[in-house]
């Protein structure tokens, strides 16, 4: 049997239906603004931690930058000792060289000069190590309690590289890398020197003078440098190997105190936690808005944390 409905009734029905439809609707706006809400305010508590991270984290390495700058004046001040008394010796030695020294003279004690400054830099890892790593050590200590008990909210993770190992590791690439820089200046210094005829010996005690205390005060005292620019470096690189440790995959650059317009290209900017910023070759570029200058990036392992440039105080942190 055929059942019909009247039109009264089918009215009804469907003001029902459509009734029931706009509260399904309103429902899922609801929920769906819920979850927006609620992914919003996970968003903004994870910019609050990393943040808090950052500058937490900062002001620990102003509070260090003391004892970085302390072991960097130590090590300046051995090598201009070391590197005056080579000069000296060389000089003396291409005099002996020959009752009459012969014209040239001055490339015979260079020559001296460059073999005996690298016999010396050949050893000097050594010092560089003693003077960085205890800072280093104690400094990761304090990073690594920072991102683990305030940034992640987590323990220690079992594979978490030990202070002191991490100290090790940044000391040794600082100290190549400080050689390999102190090399390339002298040994640029006498080439340009003798290419243009200038005293080579005045040249070279020159630049030992703004190592030491800054030269004629135009310039900034190579421990102040030091100090600051690893630093920095201590603390990002010592940050990535924490947040490896504790499974973090993304980094995310954060502007210090005092960013650049250079910095401001970076900040916000993510990148894979065994992956680069920007690879060897790329640029940062401020844009044309800006005074800065374009800066290339420069070296086989690119950037893959900060410091971007000499004075740049911006980190990472886990995104």
């Amino acid at each position: 049997m055929m059942v019909t409905v009247d039109a009264v009734t089918h009215e009804r029905l469907v003001a029902e239906e459509v009734a029931l439809n706009r509260m399904a609707g309103g429902l899922a706006a609801e929920i769906a603004h819920g979850e927006g809400e609620a992914r919003a305010a996970a968003a903004a508590a994870k910019k609050q931690r990393q943040l808090r991270s950052a500058a937490l984290r900062n002001k620990h390495r102003a509070a260090f930058l003391p004892m970085f700058k302390r072991a960097a004046q130590a090590i300046v001040r051995q090598e201009v000792k070391a590197l005056r008394s080579i000069l000296r010796r060389s000089r003396k030695r291409a005099v002996r060289a020959d009752e009459e020294p012969p014209a040239d003279d001055g490339a015979l004690s260079l020559a001296m000069f460059d073999e005996e400054m690298a016999k010396f830099y050949e050893a000097f890892p050594d010092v560089i190590r003693r003077q960085f790593q205890p800072v280093v050590g104690a400094f990761a200590a304090v990073v690594q309690s920072v991102i683990y008990d305030d940034e992640l909210g987590v323990d220690p993770p079992e594979d978490a590289a030990d202070p002191d190992e991490l100290a090790a590791d940044f000391a040794d690439d600082f100290a190549d890398r400080h050689v390999g820089s102190a090399q390339g200046q002298l040994r640029a210094i006498v080439a340009d020197s003798e290419e243009a005829g200038e005293d080579t010996e005045a040249a070279i005690d020159e630049r030992l003078g703004q190592w030491e205390d800054g030269g004629d005060g135009a310039a900034v005292a190579w421990a102040d440098k030091i100090s600051g620019l690893e630093s920095v470096r201590a603390l990002a690189s010592i940050s990535k190997s924490s947040y490896a440790a504790a499974g973090i995959s993304m980094l995310v650059w954060m502007a210090g105190g005092t960013s650049c317009a250079l910095c401001d290209v970076l900040v916000g900017e993510t990148t894979e936690i065994g992956g680069n910023f920007r690879d060897d070759g790329e640029t940062v570029d401020p844009g044309g808005d800006s005074d800065a200058a374009p800066l290339k990036v420069r070296g086989e392992g690119g950037l893959p944390h900060a410091p971007l440039h000499s004075g740049c105080d911006c980190t990472i942190s886990a995104e």
